[in-house]
């Protein structure tokens, strides 16, 4: 499931939030579900990026924050998820700027 979870998430990230939000939101959100029967954070916390990001740029603001939480969640303090949490911090944001704060 996992490479099935990362082709969806590149399938989202092809549909950019602004043009087609619909179809980044039906792709995050399928990869989001396929994420959480895997036991790697990684993915999981991205899958959780993936979805937050056009969901914040338009219908669900408080969802997308709370996706970030999640997302951070996700990831221990061990170094080696280092670079992942910085991802997740930079989308967090770009979540708060989707929502003008």
């Amino acid at each position: 499931a996992g490479p099935r979870v990362a082709r969806l998430m590149a399938i989202a990230e092809q549909h950019p939030h602004q043009a087609q939000p619909a179809k980044a939101r039906e792709s995050a959100g399928h990869s989001y579900k396929l994420s959480r029967k895997l036991s790697g954070p990684s993915v999981r916390a991205e899958a959780a990026i993936a979805l937050a990001m056009p969901l914040a740029m338009g219908i669900d603001c408080d969802r997308g924050e709370a996706l970030i939480q999640e997302a951070l969640g996700e990831l221990s303090e061990a170094p080696h998820f280092v670079l992942n949490r910085v991802h997740v911090l930079k989308a967090g944001a770009n979540v708060a700027g989707g929502r003008g704060g």
